[in-house]
């Protein structure tokens, strides 16, 4: 690892979010992909949008793999931590249903951080959307809903990102995907949050991230083929 990479894995590390998610939450961030961005750019694994760090500063973006969402097999959700010139966090931002919102707190408008400057950030339950405050996730329509009888409803949804490697899904497949999610991971959310720290070895820049994802998938569905169903 040269000097420029090893400096990028160390903003990346230093500043990596802490998460909290709900305690009935079924799923884990099971990789993290990061890029760290010295001028603007378009991000890579967010390609709707560019990120813009600060004038002299730098803008650290997560994206955060899971195998599942409760609707659908995979899901990538992304935290965008921005720095000054000295390092100091100065914003920061979280996606939320395809699009992405300031990770700021509702009344002060101010970046919640702990005593390390570490941004803290919410998972919606069961989807993973970010917000700076729990109670916010509680004016989203179907919140609860889509984690009980609208778990799985999805099925295998695969995104731009690996659209290529499954353009042909049968549909007995996505049938027994829908119901084996229901089955394994429904849940009735708590609404209460407790942080779930994640460990760093799960860090890696997002280019290889990115060539893991297939093989991530192609495991998930094989494990779907070979269940015999009624977990539940």
């Amino acid at each position: 690892m040269d000097v420029i990479e090893e400096e990028k894995r160390r903003l990346a590390e230093q500043h990596r979010p802490r998460l909290f998610f709900d305690k009935k939450e079924p799923f884990s961030v099971d990789a993290v992909g990061y890029t760290v961005f010295a001028r603007e750019e378009r991000s890579r694994s967010f390609p709707a949008r560019t990120v813009r760090p600060p004038e002299g500063g730098r803008a650290v973006e997560y994206a955060f793999w899971y195998d599942y969402d409760i609707q659908h097999l995979y899901e990538l959700e992304h935290i965008w931590v921005y720095l000054d010139a000295a390092g100091k966090v100065t914003d920061a931002e979280g996606s939320f249903h395809g699009k992405f919102l300031r990770l700021v707190e509702p009344y002060s408008g101010r970046v919640p951080l702990d005593e390390a400057g570490r941004v803290l950030a919410y998972a919606q339950p069961g989807k993973h959307a970010l917000m700076a405050a729990p109670e916010l996730f509680r004016l989203f329509s179907g919140a609860g809903r889509c984690c009980m009888e609208g778990a799985g409803a999805d099925g295998i949804a695969p995104g731009r990102m690996v659209q290529e490697y499954f353009t042909d899904i049968p549909a007995a497949l996505q049938e027994k995907t829908k119901a084996y999610i229901r089955a394994k991971y429904a849940f009735v959310p708590s609404f209460v949050f407790e942080e779930r720290e994640w460990d760093e070895g799960l860090l890696m820049p997002w280019e290889a991230l990115l060539t893991t994802i297939p093989e991530r998938m192609k495991r998930q569905i094989r494990r779907i083929e070979e269940w015999e169903g009624e977990d539940r």
